[in-house]
């Protein structure tokens, strides 16, 4: 009889899904690929948006924040590919709280299990951008030693290309592709490279290297640049470090209460009858799965790289 329950509610679950997709699949903000960054335009139209006043739609807001997301964390994933995961994680939520026969404990868990994509991306984001930052640093500093040589940027960029590490090895090598055979305006071309990556050092690296095109001597701020990167890498590890033990003591806390209700049902399966079968026990499990997601999305918030803070 569960079983049957639960394979309906999944059909079900799913022709509502397939069902609103066709209806309201043209209205949702347009974008094939992750990677894909906003025009100029679109950036002006959401600005007006936000200064009109005008309210986007829930499901326009989280596909805008998950677009935004996937994009940062250098995945490959489309937004189908993204909405399908999401649907299946969903489902997933819902047939738990079947399982115990509680209604509102698969309401929650289905809400739960609707944000655990975007939850795990945005942990996969962080650790780009920590890799990010390891790269920025070692490549610039090597860029930036060799500038301050030979003072053609041109030059130290490809003399060192064989040291720099992917995704500023493909970046480095367009802006040579660019000097050498499309525009010569070595300025715009820095411009065009800078809008390539989302860190505030390197847009600030960039900026100097600008300035330093027409006057030579802001080259030597570019050195501050590089020691203020190690810097913040230096400062990531020991806040790694620190934070470490709190997220495991999190983990454990949140794997006792999670598993302590398959967990009283061997202790004693009068208290898990009681939690399972009444009103006030359904709700007590289900208010202490939504609390300790509440929680996990709190922690998942303060993990951000130190160029983000």
């Amino acid at each position: 009889m569960v079983l049957l329950r639960i394979l309906t509610s999944v059909f079900i679950f799913f022709g509502l899904y397939f069902i609103c997709r066709a209806i309201f699949g043209d209205k949702s903000i347009k974008s094939n690929k992750w990677k894909q960054k906003q025009s100029p335009q679109a950036i002006l139209n959401a600005r007006k948006e936000i200064i009109t006043g005008k309210k986007l739609s829930k499901f326009e807001k989280f596909k805008a924040n998950a677009e935004e997301v996937l994009r940062l964390s250098n995945t490959k994933m489309t937004w189908e590919q993204f909405e399908l995961l999401d649907v299946l994680c969903i489902a997933v939520g819902v047939v738990i709280g079947l399982i115990f026969n509680n209604v509102i404990l698969s309401v929650i868990m289905g809400g739960i299990m609707a944000y655990m994509p975007l939850v795990v991306l945005k942990m996969k984001q962080h650790k780009y951008s920590v890799y990010l930052n390891e790269q920025l640093q070692s490549a610039l500093n090597t860029v930036t030693t060799a500038y301050l040589k030979n003072d053609d940027i041109n030059l130290a960029v490809k003399e060192n290309l064989h040291r720099i590490d992917e995704p500023l090895n493909t970046i480095f090598r367009e802006f040579i592709a660019m000097n050498t055979f499309i525009d010569s305006d070595i300025v715009k071309n820095i411009k065009i490279m800078k809008e390539k990556i989302n860190n505030g050092y390197f847009r600030e690296w960039c900026d100097y290297l600008m300035l330093s095109q027409k006057d030579r001597n802001m080259k030597y701020v570019l050195l501050t640049i590089v020691s203020e990167i190690s810097e913040a890498k230096n400062m990531q590890q020991e806040l790694n470090t620190a934070m470490f033990n709190i997220y495991k003591e999190f983990a454990m806390v949140a794997g006792l209460v999670i598993l302590s209700v398959p967990g009283i049902k061997l202790l004693n399966a009068d208290w898990y009858g009681y939690l399972v079968n009444t009103g006030v026990g359904k709700f007590v499990v289900a208010l202490s799965y939504l609390v300790t997601f509440l929680s996990f999305i709190h922690v998942v918030k303060v993990i951000q790289p130190t160029n983000e803070m």
